[in-house]
């Protein structure tokens, strides 16, 4: 798990970063592998710049950010985070989020939020839950009623899935069939409608 911590207490990012690297984290869509996961790697940033900056360098399983960053928001970073292919798994936290900033990050995607103060014990426990279940599709898509037609939102969560599921094969076709619980065909035909690629495009570092 390479996790990315934006934070602009320097006091607190130094704790979590040195308990967090500790941790051995994984997502339930990777569980089943027959070795353990290794320890969380960590990168900080200590503000919305540098957190964008560390998202343009390099990729990321997990984001955890502050919602509060000086002047800045962090809802800005979960906005460019969720934009990424693939996209990190985003949790927030915060002393002062209000009801509309915890509103926007849930509509952004996040998947889990801790309000200060907490112990590192809380933050783990918080995290683990999160990467234990998958998204909440269903919120999200209940937002899109009266912005988009049903089947633009239908089609979003066809291409979502199955371009994760290559990713997380390494692009094997079999293997991604087998996890979706359809042909090889249906994937070949998915991906031709969705113009995904037939071969592992190159990623970034």
């Amino acid at each position: 798990m390479h996790m990315l911590l934006v934070e602009d207490d320097d006091a607190l990012s130094a704790a979590i970063s040195a308990a967090s690297a500790g941790w051995h984290l994984t997502e339930s869509s990777t569980t089943g592998s027959v070795s353990p996961p290794p320890p969380t790697s960590v990168v900080t940033a200590s503000s919305l710049a540098a957190g964008l900056g560390r998202l343009r360098d390099q990729r990321f399983d997990l984001v955890l950010t502050d919602v509060a960053l000086g002047e800045d928001s962090g809802i800005d970073l979960v906005r460019h985070a969720r934009q990424l292919e693939p996209s990190p798994v985003l949790v927030a936290i915060s002393g002062e989020a209000t009801a509309a900033q915890a509103f926007a990050l849930a509509e952004l995607g996040v998947r889990g939020y801790l309000a200060k103060p907490f112990d590192l014990h809380e933050l783990r426990a918080m995290i683990e839950t999160v990467l234990a279940r998958p998204p909440d599709v269903e919120h999200r898509a209940m937002a899109q009623v009266g912005h988009r037609h049903i089947h633009a939102v239908q089609d979003e969560v066809k291409r979502a899935m199955l371009k994760r599921a290559l990713q997380l094969d390494g692009w094997n076709i079999s293997h991604t069939a087998k996890r979706l619980g359809v042909t090889r065909t249906a994937i070949q035909h998915m991906m031709d409608r969705f113009e995904l690629p037939r071969t592992k495009p190159d990623s970034r570092p």
